[in-house]
């Protein structure tokens, strides 16, 4: 059944096109034991290539099959979800993934939990009501985090992302891509990566990013294509319809739309999308009966379930319709319709769609003049500006300008609308222009009928009211003339502290500040790259070259930074006029535009220290940290052995905690009561091994002065760790497993054995298999210790515990030094979390305790990471500045392969390894060479003769 492997592999690679045609080549009898693995991945890759009614019958035959599992039932159930959600029956769908994930838990299967969890989240979640929502949330991390499979990573971040471009949480999102992508570069995936690529769209859509936006939603349309995944094709399409509209090519945003309906998927999520964004487009065009059709239309697509919370669908066709109500100026039923969505809104935490409908409900209420209640509709959409966009922030800003022009004339408001009309016609969406442009004709009320019969026939296009606001304050355009003098006003000087943000709005809007303030000879806005002028966008008393000449070699003129945008640098060059009045008021600009980028500094930190990874991670216990099922399944064996007497062999990599297991088997026993004693083999000096464990007499060798017990007689009553067992002397080991066997041991220089009650736990590394192979280790001794075997999982295979193992020792060392709070930054978090740890908790633990060291805010960011990395040992050399240069373990990480060439000796390929191998443990352990030999699995002893067979010298000296 080769074809069935093959599209087994392509499905998993996102190619689901391809695996189909790998199964149109099987043809298995209905009796054959492949034939149920047929149907099943036949339907899974029918149902995402939108083909839903074949997919179903499959799927449904599969739940009938007499050879079924819990795994194929609940890969049969989630198929039948995916496709009731497509069919519009939202409350049906949830209900099968929650029998999906019901059945793959009962088996264990946390990649499959996790697959089930996800498509969930990228579906229903929308249509759950508030609290259930936020649960399914904390699960698929959860779930993610505990399968530790790149690509359930990846689809989480993706998924997640999407809610918090929504949202308006675009630093959150920006954040969630970069972590997505990440997990991708280790493991490819076609459909996932269309996903991301869809999300990224979005993201620069929202920030009218249009020519980023629209590449990205290309390159989803590209993957979609590849993978056949029908739900991708459509929304990139829909993503390619959005940007046509943000920047008014309406016909086109038109054309797809009604392509999209004609040869969209079954998907009804997709049509309410396509009609929503057609129906947006009939607005600003003016067509509105038109756009009352769509809205209608998108009424009677949206599931009607009982016990369902509207989505963010209809919240949308809510804020369409009010647009359209005020449009037409009936403003009861816009009032209505906005207070009605806000209301659905505020249960869903919707922030910035409940924000946009209170602005809408302050239009209406200032044309029913009712401006107090306006007022308070204003400061409840401003109640969470700071988390909003600068769109949504100047949206409150319009309407704060028209609710002033109503109330104390138009004159008074002038300035701060102008201003609000130049931010929305960079940053806003169409809605949100044509809302300005709406007010702005109402309010301001322009004697210019050109001009208004202009805003009336394309509503969404600003530039008209922006070229009449420049051109009224004396200005014709052109960038030549100057305003006339007078006092800036705080009003006009405030909204630049908003504006930090955006580089190019914040330089623009210094330039009109200071242009029309009086109090320049001369001013242009400079754009450098590396240092080298690449541009002057506009200028005022100079040429471009003057302006640039200046910006090279001020002379007395100002330069004021305005940031950065697109990779450039900005700034507004300013020769003041010779006056002290002109050269104090750029002062005061200079010092509220600084205040401005420091204050937007601020900002983007503190949204970097935001928490992406669950608050409610699993906290440590006594005896270890354990979140995965592997571990959990692991202590839950251990606990039954703990009852019993035998004994216990504990093997797992160096690191991993095995003597944590060997406590844990300890508490849980009848010796609970007794001494644990855990001793380390490898530490044993040659030759005295045999005293070490059974004791001697007075007398019994040169030396010994006095009677020792040894460690097993000191062990009495209790437990006793054997730690590194596989280096145990060969010359002890028939002694200890005659122990094993009758319970005695035989101090050296008495004359009669002792009994000692004693339980024996060994631990060793995988290395133990070797020893037995080549005859350093005893075969029975192996087998009378391997009575019960537990195999402890290595860090990289149970990455669910690395988030709360690094919040558990940043705990206690953060404590240690006076800072208890102390945690990570997301990006820290994710590269621990991707690293392999080699050295698993050990390592892991050492690696947290320098970020403690080094940590100088309760927060440690990236750039605590370097400084922590930087610290952990090099090669002895260094850099031009005589620092040292030197691989740390996560670089280490992202370079574990070593290119051996094939066509040299065996011995010397083999020792090329080796060498490799053994710099780097020595690099990761900072010289030390016990840690290293532990990393390597060999003895101390091992590790020194390697070293100096292959010529390894001290650490960084070869």
């Amino acid at each position: 059944m080769e074809h069935l492997a093959q599209a087994d592999a392509e499905m998993a690679r996102g190619r689901f096109n391809t695996a189909l045609e790998h199964l149109a080549e099987l043809r298995p009898r209905q009796r054959s034991r492949h034939y149920l693995p047929y149907n099943l991945t036949t339907a899974e890759a029918l149902q995402l290539t939108g083909q839903n009614e074949r997919a179903r019958r499959l799927a449904s035959a599969g739940l009938r099959a007499t050879d079924r599992t819990r795994i194929t039932d609940a890969r049969c159930l989630t198929v039948l979800a995916r496709a009731a959600f497509d069919d519009g029956f939202v409350k049906r769908s949830a209900q099968l993934f929650r029998k999906a994930r019901a059945a793959a838990e009962r088996v264990h299967d946390g990649e499959l939990t996790a697959r089930i969890l996800l498509d969930m989240l990228a579906s229903v979640a929308d249509w759950l009501p508030a609290s259930d929502a936020a649960r399914l949330v904390n699960q698929c991390e959860r779930a993610a985090t505990y399968a530790g499979h790149p690509h359930a990573a990846a689809q989480f971040h993706g998924v997640v992302a999407e809610q918090q471009v929504r949202a308006g949480r675009l630093d959150q999102a920006a954040s969630h891509l970069r972590m997505g992508e990440t997990f991708l570069r280790a493991s490819p995936n076609v459909w996932l990566k269309g996903q991301l690529h869809l999300a990224r769209a979005m993201l620069h859509a929202f920030k009218r990013e249009s020519v980023a936006g629209a590449l990205q939603a290309r390159k989803a349309l590209a993957c979609g294509r590849q993978s056949g995944h029908a739900d991708t094709l459509d929304r990139a399409n829909a993503e390619l319809a959005r940007i046509h509209l943000l920047e008014g090519r309406f016909r086109q945003a038109a054309r797809r739309c009604r392509d999209g309906l004609e040869q969209a998927s079954e998907s009804f999520a997709v049509r309410v999308r396509l009609l929503d964004l057609l129906a947006q487009v009939e607005l600003a065009r003016g067509h509105w009966q038109a756009c009352e059709t769509l809205l209608s239309r998108m009424r009677d697509v949206l599931p009607r379930d009982g016990g369902l919370r509207p989505s963010h669908h209809n919240i949308a066709v809510l804020i369409s319709r009010a647009r359209l109500q005020l449009q037409r100026r009936e403003w009861r039923a816009a009032l209505a319709t906005c207070e009605a969505g806000a209301t659905v809104a505020e249960e869903r935490n919707d922030r910035l769609q409940g924000s946009t409908l209170r602005i809408l409900a302050a239009d209406a209420l200032l044309e029913m003049e009712r401006p107090r209640e306006a007022a308070e509709r204003i400061d409840q959409a401003a109640q969470h500006a700071g988390e909003m966009t600068i769109a949504v922030r100047t949206q409150i800003e319009r309407a704060r300008a028209a609710l002033l022009a109503r109330t104390a004339g138009p004159e008074t408001a002038r300035r701060r609308f102008e201003i609000a009309l130049r931010v929305l016609a960079v940053e806003g969406e169409t809605g949100s222009r044509m809302d300005a442009a709406s007010s702005y004709l109402r309010t301001m009320q322009p004697a210019d009928e050109q001009l208004r019969r202009q805003i009336r026939n394309h509503p969404a296009n600003l530039e008209p009211l922006i070229e009449n606001s420049l051109a009224g304050a004396g200005s014709s355009g052109s960038g030549q003339s100057v305003l006339s003098g007078g006092p800036v006003p705080l009003a006009h000087a405030v909204p630049l502290i908003d504006l930090a943000e955006r580089a190019t709005l914040l330089a623009r809007e210094v330039f009109v500040l200071l242009r029309e303030s009086g109090c320049t000879a001369a001013l242009a806005v400079i754009e450098q790259r590396d240092k080298r002028i690449t541009g002057v966008h506009a200028y005022d008393g100079w040429t471009s070259e003057q302006a640039a000449q200046a910006a090279r070699k001020p002379n007395g003129a100002v330069i004021l930074p305005a940031g950065r945008a697109n990779g450039c640098d900005l700034s507004v060059v300013v020769e003041p006029r010779g006056d002290t009045w002109s050269q104090a008021v750029v002062r005061d600009v200079r010092a509220v535009v600084e205040g401005a980028r420091m204050l937007e500094s601020i900002r983007v930190r503190e949204r970097g220290k935001l928490p992406l990874w669950l608050p409610d991670l699993p906290p440590a216990r006594d005896d270890g940290v354990f979140a995965s099922p592997a571990m959990t399944r692991l202590l839950a064996r251990a606990r039954r052995i703990g009852a019993r007497d035998d004994p216990v062999l504990i093997v797992g990599e160096t690191g991993t905690g095995k003597e944590v297991v060997a406590r844990f088997i300890h508490k849980y026993s009848s010796r609970a009561q007794g001494e644990f004693t855990a001793f380390n083999c490898a530490e044993v000096p040659a030759g005295m091994a045999e005293s070490v464990f059974f004791g001697h007499r007075s007398g019994a060798y040169t030396g010994a002065t006095r009677d020792y017990g040894g460690v097993i007689r000191g062990a009495q009553d209790g437990t006793l760790l054997l730690d590194e067992i596989a280096d145990l002397e060969s010359s002890v080991q028939p002694k200890l497993l005659r122990f094993l066997d009758r319970g005695d041991v035989h101090p050296l220089g008495a004359q009669k054995p002792v009994h000692v009650d004693v339980r024996i736990i060994a631990a060793t590394n995988p290395a133990i298999d070797q020893r037995m192979r080549d005859g350093s280790f005893r075969e029975e001794l192996y087998f009378r210790l391997n009575i019960m075997r537990l195999d402890v999982p290595p860090l990289r295979a149970r990455r669910a515990e690395i988030p709360v193992l690094v919040h558990h020792f940043l705990r206690r060392f953060g404590a240690a030094r006076g800072m208890p709070n102390l945690t990570v930054t997301d990006d820290v978090l994710d590269a621990l979390y991707r690293h392999n740890w080699p050295g698993n908790v050990r390592q892991l633990e050492n690696h947290v305790r320098s970020l403690a060291a080094l940590a100088t805010d309760d927060v440690v960011t990236a750039s605590g990471l370097t400084a922590a990395d930087s610290t952990s040992g090099g090669n002895g050399g260094g850099n031009e500045n005589g620092r040292a240069e030197a691989e740390t373990p996560l670089d280490a990480a992202e370079s574990n392969h070593l290119p051996v060439r094939t066509d040299q000796p065996l011995a010397d390929a083999v020792a090329q390894v080796e060498h490799a191998l053994i710099r780097r443990a020595l690099a990761e352990a900072g010289g030390n060479a016990a840690a290293a030999a532990r990393t390597l699995g060999v003895s101390r002893r091992g590790l020194q003769l390697k070293r100096r067979r292959l010529g390894i010298g001290e650490f960084g000296v070869d």
